[in-house]
C-alpha cells in the first residue's frame, strides 16, 4: 500500500511538473505574441506619421505653405508701412515751433515737384582753391580751367528752376529741396587742391547760386549722410564691406590700415585736421567730419606747397572709402524707387560730384588715394581721384556737375492749379 501510494505520489508530481512547464510556455508564447503586435502597431502608427507628414496635404507641405504665407503677409505688412509713412507725409498737420503753430500742407509729400527761380546770383570758382596748379591731365579730354571761372545761374550750365522734395521735417516746419537734376554745367577739382577744399568750394557754390538770405533759404550741396541716411540698414553695411583689391589686409571701411605708409606718406593739408587721421604717430579723435568744412586753404601756406604736406615718418589712415554700380543702387534706398530717382535722378548717365572727402586705402601698393565722393554713371564712386599718392607724387584733376540742395520754412511754399507747388 505504502507502494502504491508512493507511486501516486511520483505520478501527481510529473503531472505537476509537466503542467507547470506548460504554463510557462503559454506564458512565454503570450509575451511573443505581445511583441508582434507592439511592432504591427508601431509600423501602422510610423506609416500613418510618414503619409501625415510626405503626403501633398500633409504636415511638412503645410508648414512650408504657413510659412510662405508669413513672409506674404510680412511683406505686405512692411508695404503698408510704408504706403503709411508716405501717406503721412502728406497730412496736413499743425507743428509747433516757439509759439507759432505751422501747418504742412496738404498733399506736399516726398517727391513732389516743386518749382522755385533763384533770383540771379553768381559764384566765381577761383583756381586758387579748386586746383593745385601741378595736375596731370587724366586719361580722358579734360580742359583743367586757366583761370578762375564765374558760374552764373542765369546761364543754362546752371540754371535750376525745377526742384524736388526730398524731406520733411514735421518737427520744424523745415522742407529739404533737391534740385530735380544735377547742372549741365561741370566745376574743375583737380590736385591737392581739390580734395582740401572741394566740400567748401560745392556747399559756397550751391548756396551763392540757390540761396536767398532775404526769403531765409540756404543752399548747399548734397553730401554722402544725405545718400546713405536714405540707404537701407542692409544695403548700407553691404556698402561699408568694401575693400580695394589692392588692400591685401583687407581694411574695411571703418578701419585703420595696419602697415603705415612709409615711403608714399605725403597728404593734403586738411588732412590733418581730419577725424582719425594719423600723422607721425600723432592721432586726431576730435577733428572734423567727412563733410565739414569752414575756411578755405590756400596752395602754399603753413608749410604746404600746391596744398600738400608730408609726414616725418608715416601716415596711417582709416579706409573711408565705398563703392556701388548702378544696378544695386536701385535696391539700396529705404524709399524704393521714390528715393532712387530723387538722388539717382538720370539713371546710368546720373553724374555729380557730392560734397564729402574719403580715403582708400590700397596697402598692396603702399600708397591711398584722397578722393571726393562723387556719383558716377548713377553709381557711388569715389572717383574720378582727386589727389592720388604715388611714386612721382602725380595728381589727377577732373570736370563734374553739381547737385545742390535748399531748406526753407514751410509757409513758404504753396500751390495753384497752373504751377502745382511752388515757392511764394
Amino acid at each position: 500500500m505504502y507502494i502504491f501510494i508512493k507511486k501516486i505520489g511520483k505520478i501527481k508530481q510529473k503531472k505537476e511538473r509537466e503542467r507547470n512547464m506548460l504554463k510557462g510556455k503559454q506564458e512565454k508564447g503570450i509575451t511573443l505574441i505581445a511583441l508582434v503586435i507592439t511592432i504591427i502597431v508601431l509600423l501602422i502608427l510610423a506609416g500613418i506619421t510618414l503619409n501625415l507628414a510626405l503626403a501633398p496635404d500633409g504636415i511638412i507641405k503645410r508648414a512650408q505653405t504657413v510659412g510662405n504665407e508669413y513672409k506674404k503677409e510680412q511683406d505686405k505688412e512692411l508695404s503698408a508701412l510704408e504706403e503709411l509713412e508716405n501717406m503721412l507725409n502728406g497730412i496736413s498737420e499743425p507743428v509747433t515751433v516757439g509759439d507759432e503753430a505751422i501747418t504742412i500742407p496738404e498733399g506736399l509729400s516726398i517727391g513732389d515737384t516743386v518749382k522755385y527761380d533763384p533770383k540771379e546770383n553768381t559764384y566765381t570758382w577761383e583756381l586758387e582753391y579748386c586746383s593745385s596748379g601741378d595736375e596731370k591731365e587724366a586719361s580722358v579730354n579734360i580742359t583743367k580751367p586757366a583761370s578762375d571761372v564765374i558760374l552764373s545761374n542765369t546761364s543754362e550750365d546752371y540754371k535750376i528752376t525745377e526742384w524736388k522734395i526730398f524731406d520733411i521735417d514735421k518737427k520744424t516746419g523745415i522742407i529739404t529741396l533737391i534740385s530735380a537734376n544735377p547742372t549741365k554745367g561741370t566745376v574743375y577739382l583737380g590736385g591737392a587742391q581739390g580734395y582740401n577744399n572741394a566740400v567748401k568750394l560745392l556747399n559756397d557754390a550751391c548756396n551763392a547760386l540757390y540761396g536767398n538770405d532775404t526769403k531765409g533759404i540756404a543752399g548747399r550741396s548734397i553730401n554722402i549722410e544725405d545718400i546713405e541716411n536714405n540707404m537701407t540698414v542692409k544695403a548700407l553695411e553691404e556698402a561699408h564691406s568694401f575693400v580695394h583689391p589692392s588692400d591685401e589686409s583687407n581694411t574695411k571701411y571703418g578701419e585703420q590700415v595696419q602697415d603705415k605708409f612709409t615711403t608714399f606718406k605725403n597728404y593734403p593739408s586738411i588732412y590733418a585736421s581730419e577725424i582719425n587721421s594719423a600723422i607721425d604717430e600723432n592721432f586726431n579723435s576730435t577733428g572734423i567730419g567727412r563733410s565739414e568744412q569752414s575756411y578755405l586753404i590756400q596752395r602754399n601756406g603753413n608749410g604746404a606747397i600746391n596744398g600738400l604736406l608730408q609726414a616725418t615718418t608715416s601716415i596711417q589712415p582709416y579706409q573711408t572709402y565705398w563703392q556701388r554700380n548702378n544696378e544695386t543702387m536701385q535696391t539700396s534706398f529705404k524709399g524704393g524707387e521714390t528715393n532712387y530717382n530723387l538722388i539717382i535722378s538720370q539713371g546710368s548717365n546720373t553724374n555729380y560730384y557730392i560734397a564729402s572727402r574719403t580715403i582708400n586705402t590700397r596697402a598692396l601698393s603702399g600708397e591711398c588715394d584722397f578722393n571726393i565722393f562723387s556719383i558716377k554713371k548713377g553709381g557711388i564712386e569715389g572717383l574720378p581721384f582727386i589727389y592720388r599718392i604715388t611714386g612721382t607724387n602725380c595728381s589727377l584733376g577732373t570736370e563734374c556737375n553739381i547737385r545742390p540742395i535748399i531748406t526753407l520754412n514751410v509757409d513758404l511754399i504753396e500751390e495753384n492749379a497752373k504751377d502745382g507747388w511752388y515757392i511764394k
